[in-house]
Order: structure tokens, then sequence, then C-alpha cells
């Protein structure tokens, strides 16, 4: 089926991502492509993945579960820094604040979590 009016239906192109200001419909095939089609599947099956996943950011949860499955995310730079630019919006208090990225680095690193929170606040965090 079409993206776009599967995305429509969803009612992801009247949800605005607060960071860029674009449509969750455009956000996600903009980052993603045809990827994004799962990633609606998955809003469509649990309403919750279109929530946010880190607080004042367009992120959705389904971007998070979308990376865990098909990216190689190996340090939490990695996200905010090439994938998400999250680091170049806030600072590092910000960051350290963040239930959501606390979360999301739970979700991305599982056992591994904690470790790569204190490596990137301790090495990469902006000052």
């Amino acid at each position: 089926q079409n993206y776009l009016e599967f995305a429509a239906r969803l009612g992801l192109d009247q949800i605005f991502a607060e960071d860029t200001g674009e449509s969750v419909a455009v956000r996600l095939w903009r980052r993603y492509g045809p990827d994004a089609i799962a990633m609606l599947e998955s809003i469509q099956s649990d309403p919750d993945m279109l929530e946010p996943a880190i607080e004042e950011t367009g992120v959705r949860r389904c971007e998070i579960d979308h990376l865990v499955d098909h990216e190689m995310i190996v340090h939490l730079q990695d996200f905010v820094r090439r994938r998400s630019k999250i680091e170049l919006l806030y600072d590092r208090e910000t960051l350290l604040a963040s239930k959501g990225l606390r979360e999301a680095c739970g979700r991305l690193f599982g056992e591994q979590a904690e470790a790569r929170w204190l490596e990137y606040f301790e090495n990469h965090a902006p000052q």
C-alpha cells in the first residue's frame, strides 16, 4: 500500500516533530525510506510506538526499535551525534537529565547500557 496514504490513515501527517517541525509521516520517510512502512505497521499494532522516545525531540519509540533491529550502534555517541543529531541541539545537562535518552540507551545497549552511558558522558558529551 502507499506509504503516505497509510501514514495519513494513522494521522501521522497531522502530528509534527518538535525538533524539526515536519510531520511524523515525512520525518519517518525522509530518514528511513521504505523501512518506514514497518514503523507504520508497528504504530498501527501498538500506538505507544508513536510516542516521543526522547523529550522535546521528534524521535519516536518505533525509531529506537528500528535502530535496535537494523543498525549497528556501538556507542551512545553513534546515536546522539550521528544518527539523531540530538547532541547538536541540547547541552550536556539536558542530555544527562533526559529520562527518554536513558531509556533509549537501555533499549539500544541492553546489559551494556550503563557502561555506554558512562562512556558517553565521561568522554563525548558536549560541555
